[in-house]
This record gives structure tokens, C-alpha cells and sequence, in this order.
């Protein structure tokens, strides 16, 4: 048993955590120990997840990631998970367009559209020049609404306003 462990087990057995649940404090202090373990191999992962290519490989990494994730996953998950993914896609996106250090013009409009509505099939994305004004693109950002519905037969639509754009500029220009 590590040293740590054994400290761990006292600090529970000195406390009575281990009541709550009727488990040995040693059983408990080897379940959290793996648990930190576990989450340590977990953070070393998502570093790797995140961790921004070489600009010259951006393109190529980010359409790897997004391939990886089928669109029959993203098409079925309610508001809340649909939101989280589009942020997580996003994000993605955003990074990619920000290495390759592209203008706010109807071409890069397009292809943040054609993207979007890749990764979300059920989803309307709207990117152009009428949500994407003057000042917005002045402001070297692009506006993409992407509107889903919680569930087929709901009423109720949600949407989400993604400003695309390098961080300054997105912090220059702060439509609300």
C-alpha cells in the first residue's frame, strides 16, 4: 500500500467517511487513489485533444477530429447536449480559421456554413451577409446562427450566435 493511500485511509477512518457508505476506510482511500490516477490519465488525454497543431496541419487535424465524431451521434441528443457540441465544434472551428488566419469574406462565410451544417444535418445554419453586417465584418468576425429543435415534435426552436474570430477581435466587438 502506497504511503499516500495509507495517509488517505487514516484522514477518512480519523473523519468517519467511511460510515456513510459502510466500506472500509482502505478500500475507500484505494478507490479515491484511482480515481486521481484515472483522472490524471484523463487530463493527459484531453491536453492532446487540444493541443493546437502546427498551423500548416490545422486543416488537416481538425477534419481528422471532426470524422471521428458520426452524425447520427450529434442529431439525437436533446438542447442541452446539442449546445455543448456545437460549442465543442465551435471551438474547433474557430482555432482552425484562426491558424489559417482567413478574412471575414463570403467564401469563408460559406465554408463555416458548409461545415456547420456537416457536423449538425438537422440543424439550420445561417451565415451570410444578413447576419454577418458591416460593423461585423469590419470588426474581422463572422456571425453563424445554428437553430435546431429540442425534439421533432416540440414547438420550440433554440439557436445559438457564434462569433468567429480571433480572440481580440471577438472581445473588440461585442454585439450585446
Amino acid at each position: 500500500m502506497s504511503e499516500f493511500r495509507k495517509e488517505l485511509a487514516a484522514a477518512i477512518n480519523k473523519h468517519s467517511k467511511e460510515n456513510g457508505s459502510n466500506t472500509p476506510d482502505f478500500l475507500l482511500a484505494e478507490y479515491l487513489e484511482k480515481c486521481l490516477e484515472s483522472f490524471d490519465t484523463i487530463i493527459t488525454k484531453r491536453e492532446l485533444w487540444y493541443k493546437p497543431p502546427p498551423p500548416e496541419e490545422a486543416v488537416e487535424f481538425s477534419e481528422k477530429m471532426i470524422k471521428n465524431l458520426p452524425p447520427e451521434r450529434i442529431a439525437k441528443v436533446d438542447g442541452k447536449q446539442m449546445f455543448e457540441r456545437i460549442m465543442e465544434r465551435f471551438n474547433i472551428l474557430n482555432d482552425e480559421l484562426c491558424n489559417r488566419m482567413v478574412t471575414p469574406d463570403a467564401k469563408t462565410r460559406n465554408e463555416i456554413r458548409n461545415k456547420l451544417k456537416e457536423y449538425f444535418p438537422t440543424c439550420t445554419v445561417i451565415c451570410d451577409e444578413s447576419n454577418n453586417p458591416p460593423d461585423v465584418v469590419d470588426s474581422q468576425c463572422i456571425i453563424a446562427k445554428v437553430i435546431w429543435k429540442k425534439h421533432p415534435s416540440y414547438e420550440e426552436i433554440s439557436y445559438v450566435d457564434l462569433l468567429f474570430g480571433s480572440k481580440e477581435a471577438r472581445e473588440n466587438y461585442m454585439p450585446y
